[in-house]
C-alpha cells in the first residue's frame, strides 16, 4: 500500500514551486573587462592661455607688418619676412594678432593675407592627427 505522503501528493493540486531568491554578494560585482578594441583615453590637455586682446598700437604694428609682406619693394618685404619669422617664436600673440587683424582690418587685401597666414601658422603650431604608420 502506498504511504500517506504519496496519497497527499496525489490529492493536493500541484503548484509550481517558487524559486529561491538569489543571494547578493556582500561585495560589489567586478567591473566589466575593457574592450581591447576601444580607443585609449587621451591624456588631459593643459589649459589654454588666453593672451590679452591687442591694443591699438600693436594692432597697427601687425597691420604694418602684413602690408610690408605684400610690398613690391624687396628690401622692405625681406625685412618684414624676418620680423614675421621672429614673431613665430610667440605663437599665442601671432595667432591672436592675425585673427584680430582678419576681423578688424578695413583693407580687403590685408584681411586676405591675414587669413592665409593664420591658417598656415595655426596648422604649424597646432598638432594634428598622427600620420598613418608605414
Amino acid at each position: 500500500p502506498p504511504g500517506p505522503w504519496r496519497r497527499r501528493a496525489q490529492e493536493a493540486p500541484s503548484r509550481p514551486r517558487a524559486l529561491p531568491s538569489p543571494r547578493r554578494a556582500p561585495w560589489p560585482s567586478p567591473a566589466p573587462a575593457p574592450d581591447p578594441r576601444a580607443p585609449l583615453p587621451r591624456p588631459p590637455r593643459a589649459a589654454p592661455t588666453n593672451p590679452a586682446p591687442m591694443n591699438n598700437e600693436s594692432a597697427a604694428r601687425f597691420e604694418a607688418l602684413v602690408r610690408a609682406l605684400m610690398s613690391p619693394d624687396n628690401a622692405l618685404r625681406n625685412q618684414a619676412e624676418q620680423s614675421f619669422n621672429e614673431a613665430k617664436a610667440r605663437p599665442d600673440e601671432l595667432l591672436v594678432g592675425l585673427a584680430q587683424l582678419l576681423r578688424a582690418s578695413a583693407d580687403e587685401q590685408v584681411r586676405g593675407l591675414s587669413a592665409v597666414l593664420l591658417r598656415r601658422c595655426a596648422s604649424a603650431f597646432v598638432p594634428g592627427p598622427a600620420p598613418p604608420p608605414g
